[in-house]
């Protein structure tokens, strides 16, 4: 799994998923974590901080993934514990995850209050934006993959740094055009867990876009 962008039905044996954030140091890198239980693979540890915590107010010992501080393109993977049956035409996969965003404002109130999203030209040349955290509320995409590894070429992936080129676009762009992405299938699509009722509507950006 991917996390870079949730995914609909598709007739694929889906093993794998992958998370893409866009907003890193280093940590190291747990194993069995939230949310599947399973090992999550940093694309550039040195940009990339992933620990796990205990979950706020959950009880029960419940922990979570933070992700601190991403940097646009950071990426982390993981192997599901077991293939997800959609060989028939129809079949259905949800994916779900309780999602919680904190952090401080660079940017002066004025900036995000009322709805203007931090896009003023004043705030957009103050370049605040990527470090105020209420300026996600018009913004903000994940995306997430769900991946069929069945096909997948080369090794698998089995450590950190898979990316190693950096977070960059291009970067990211070129590590998932190699093995063992390059001949792997399934979907993308991205969610918007900081978005607000009012935010101004883009074209493609919308929740739970399928690209593929």
């Amino acid at each position: 799994m991917l996390l870079r962008g949730p995914a609909a039905s598709c007739s694929l044996p889906l093993a794998a998923a992958v998370l893409f954030g866009s907003v890193g140091a280093a940590a190291a890198n747990p194993a069995a974590t939230p949310p599947f239980n399973t090992t999550w693979f940093r694309s550039f540890p040195a940009k990339l901080n992933l620990s796990v915590v205990a979950a706020n107010g959950s009880g029960g010992g419940t922990t979570a993934l933070r992700w601190e501080k991403p940097e646009h393109f950071s990426t982390i993977f993981s192997y599901l514990n077991k293939p997800l049956p959609l060989q028939k035409s129809g079949s259905k996969v949800t994916l779900a995850m309780r999602w919680r965003s904190s952090g401080e404002n660079e940017c002066p109130a004025s900036c995000y209050s009322k709805g203007e999203y931090c896009q003023s030209k004043s705030c957009q040349e103050s370049k605040c934006q990527s470090k105020s955290v209420n300026c996600l509320s018009g913004t903000g995409d994940f995306r997430i993959a769900l991946l069929d590894t069945s096909h997948a070429s080369g090794a698998p992936i089995a450590a950190d740094n898979w990316c190693p080129t950096g977070v960059g676009y291009g970067d990211m762009t070129k590590c998932l055009t190699l093995s063992p992405f390059d001949k792997m299938r399934g979907y993308d699509f991205r969610i918007f867990p900081h978005l607000t009722a009012d935010a101004k509507h883009e074209p493609g950006q919308v929740p739970c876009s399928i690209y593929r």
